[in-house]
């Protein structure tokens, strides 16, 4: 495999309800396999609480609630995508599995400016891959743990 030019996007795509999605492998500092999560109290719904990442204190979000879809019980697939946020601190969303590492063409990506959840759909192999804006969420869960 070729190495990706300047007009290529990485991202690490995952499942959520069935529909898969992607954030750049630039906004992800680790994939974890789900841990236990310490609640928060009066924490909004979606905000599954936080864990303990080598001594630094890092909010998680349960992003299907996130996202308002129906809630499931976390199984053997359920993953932490742990996101960078600002100098030194982190960010990790719940995900149903983690799929793969993509290559896209910039040229394939559409540009969805009615979601805001959303910076655009990409298409890959005969696959759509919608592709998460993780500014808003992880700024909402930095607010929520810092209140």
């Amino acid at each position: 495999m070729s190495a990706p030019s300047d007009s290529d996007l990485q991202m690490i795509t995952f499942t959520l309800d069935g529909a898969t999605y992607g954030v750049g492998v630039d906004e992800v500092a680790e994939v974890l396999r789900m841990v236990e999560v310490q609640q928060l109290p009066q924490a909004p719904h979606w905000m599954a609480g936080m864990i303990d990442l080598r001594g630094a204190i890092a909010p998680i979000i349960d992003l299907r609630a996130r996202l308002a879809m129906t809630q499931l019980p976390y199984d053997l697939n359920t993953s932490i995508i742990v996101l960078r946020h600002g100098e030194g601190r982190h960010v990790g969303m719940i995900v149903d599995a983690i799929d793969d590492l993509v290559t896209v063409d910039r040229g394939q990506v559409e540009q969805r400016d009615g979601n805001p959840s959303l910076k655009g759909v990409a298409r890959c192999d005969q696959q759509l891959i919608m592709m998460l804006d993780i500014a808003p969420i992880t700024r909402d869960a930095m607010s929520a743990l810092d209140s």
